[in-house]
């Protein structure tokens, strides 16, 4: 009999990281960043995302893959209400994003 544990999940749609999750057992195993590598194998370019302002760890996370914070909202767009802050990552970045 073989088991098999799923420890980690991505959903994509198009340019978007829809959900990203790893089972806390394997944390800072490699695991997330193995999957943000295929989002940038599979939209080279350009990917974007939102994050729950409050997931301080998933944002320093997602920082330090690239990814800019470009929006901060306040859960009014989101199932669960609260805030949220949009990410986006580019392979070459809009010059005009530093000028800020």
């Amino acid at each position: 009999v073989v088991k098999c544990q799923i420890i980690a999940m991505m959903a994509m749609l198009g340019q978007e990281i829809e959900q990203l999750y790893v089972h806390p057992d394997f944390w800072r195993m490699g695991v997330a960043s193995r999957l943000i590598d295929l989002a940038k194998h599979k939209s080279p370019d350009h990917l974007g995302l939102h994050c729950f302002a409050g997931n301080v760890r998933a944002r320093m996370f997602y920082e330090s893959h690239g990814f800019i914070p470009t929006e901060y909202r306040d859960g009014q767009n989101n199932d669960e209400g609260v805030p949220d802050i949009r990410y986006e990552w580019w392979r070459f970045p809009e010059p005009e994003l530093f000028s800020k």
